[in-house]
């Protein structure tokens, strides 16, 4: 058995101006794979309790991103897919 983590947080506020493109990811966290590991282990954060918990279950982890951006507009296409 083996566990996956990803992370996506942004909160959409369809009256704003600024769409939100990958870069505004890359300015908040956009992270992968170890790096995730490295940022979130040992933090009292929903991500971190989940990291503990598998490596206390001796759960193999797969990692393929965590992003997150400010509040802004919607996400745009070319981000999104």
């Amino acid at each position: 058995m083996r566990a996956l983590i990803a992370m996506l947080k942004h909160e959409t506020n369809s009256f704003s101006p600024l769409v939100t493109h990958l870069k505004r990811f890359k300015e908040w966290t956009l992270l992968y794979d170890e790096q995730i590991v490295e940022q979130f282990s040992n933090t009292n954060s929903a991500t971190g309790g989940y990291l503990q918990l598998l490596d206390e279950l001796r759960i193999p982890l797969i990692t393929p991103v965590a992003a997150e951006a400010m509040p802004s507009g919607p996400v745009d296409d070319e981000t999104f897919w």
